[in-house]
């Protein structure tokens, strides 16, 4: 047989368990010729088939650990900050924030440098 069509599809009945079922159908095909045991005699072999396949995934335990210590539940995973860590969007311990300096003479010094995308080059 050389020419096949499967399709198939999943469900998920729980968190844990998921029933899969398939149907796949080979095209019929023939071939003809020689038996080589058996000299003068021919052979023809004509074939189609179907199938049905169902599976049954069933997930044992909690859920799973990673080396990053990120805990995955079938949806995506973010790394659990490490112990006594603050959370990512606040500042580090004894930081304090300070007005930008301050030129002698005026006005406040840019915190950065201007950009160089109208800079002409020679």
């Amino acid at each position: 047989m050389t020419q096949m069509l499967a399709i198939g599809a999943s469900y998920k009945l729980t968190d844990d368990i998921v029933l899969s079922l398939a149907w796949t159908h080979q095209f019929r095909n023939s071939i003809s010729g020689p038996v080589l045991q058996i000299p003068g005699e021919r052979i023809k072999l004509d074939a189609q088939m179907d199938s049905i396949v169902v599976g049954l995934n069933v997930q044992f335990g909690g859920p799973r650990k990673h080396a990053d210590n990120s805990i995955s539940s079938g949806g995506d995973s973010l790394p659990a900050p490490p112990a006594g860590s603050a959370a990512p969007d606040s500042p580090p311990p004894g930081f304090t924030a300070s007005p930008p300096p301050v030129a002698a003479d005026g006005p406040a010094v840019p915190a950065t440098l201007p950009s160089t995308s109208n800079v002409v080059s020679e």
